[in-house]
């Protein structure tokens, strides 16, 4: 007679208590995860602020003019968000001439551009901050540009005047998903500065 060889029966990997028990512990963790985010955030620009009030501070107290005051925010935001570049530009007779780079951005400094063939293009056409953490998923049609840069995550904030869009602050990365939250809000801030210089100049 003949045996016939049979497996036993496979128990689930988890049952119904064990995986109620395993989401309970998944979401204390993001709990926990999100307030320590919440601190490293406050953390991070308040050190920030104190750079932003500086360089307010030393633009006005120095009375800069536009190009000065250009050349030290870019400086300025760039060392305190730790972007490979920053670059601002101005609109000028319908083109984007970056007054001031740093870095990785130095290299364009004193060139004019088309505002649609910008890195930040979509910034000056909407008129609103963006930001691509990573430029291969977030703008995959434009993905090629931005690598040709050395660019893999990206900041842009629009700086105004007199209700337009007069400017650009750029913010590039080397290193995907490498800025944080409190870099997007001091870039804002810096951009603002950037509007009051031009505010002052004009």
């Amino acid at each position: 007679m003949t045996q016939t060889a049979t497996s036993p029966q496979r128990k689930p990997v988890l049952d119904e208590a064990s995986f109620q028990q395993l989401l309970s512990a998944a979401y204390v963790l993001q709990e926990h995860n999100d307030r320590l985010r919440g601190k490293e955030f406050q953390a991070d620009f308040a050190k920030n602020l104190a750079a932003i009030v500086e360089t307010q501070r030393l633009i006005q107290t120095l009375q800069l003019d536009l190009p000065a005051a250009a050349d030290l925010v870019a400086e300025r935001v760039q060392k305190i968000t730790n972007a490979s570049g920053a670059a601002i530009g101005i609109i000028e007779k319908g083109q984007l001439f970056y007054r001031a780079g740093t870095g990785s951005a130095a290299v364009d400094m004193g060139t004019r551009v088309a505002p649609d063939s910008a890195l930040s293009a979509d910034c000056l056409s909407k008129g609103c901050s963006l930001h691509y953490g990573d430029v291969a998923v977030d703008v995959p049609a434009r993905a090629k540009i931005f690598h040709s840069r050395g660019v893999k995550a990206f900041i842009a904030v629009p700086a105004y005047h007199a209700g337009e869009v007069a400017g650009v602050l750029e913010l590039r990365f080397s290193r995907g998903n490498s800025f944080t939250e409190a870099d997007l809000r001091s870039a804002e801030l810096m951009a603002g500065l950037l509007s009051e210089a031009m505010v002052t100049a004009s």
